[in-house]
């Protein structure tokens, strides 16, 4: 992907829960770090989706006026969403 498409992903998320997950770019590549763990790779799959390998989960980002608001995530069959706030 493109550096200017995957920056578009880049912030922090927040949960009900107020977990938070950070989204960054690194070596032109995405990654993914919950409440400041270990980064993880986001391979994309589809246009606004990414497999995370190492946790086996899809993340979905949501769009709203074409601006990234947010994304669901899908974790061993449970379902989380995040708003982005940053």
């Amino acid at each position: 992907m493109a550096s200017a498409i995957l920056k578009e992903y880049v912030g922090s998320y927040t949960s009900k829960d107020n977990s938070i997950f950070e989204v960054l770019v690194e070596d032109a590549r995405l990654y993914i770090e919950f409440n400041n763990s270990t980064r993880q790779a986001m391979i994309p799959t589809a246009e606004d989706k990414f497999f995370i390998d190492d946790y086996f989960s899809v993340i979905q980002f949501n769009r709203k006026k074409g601006d990234i608001i947010g994304f669901t995530i899908n974790f061993r069959r449970e379902k989380a969403d995040y708003i982005k706030v940053e």
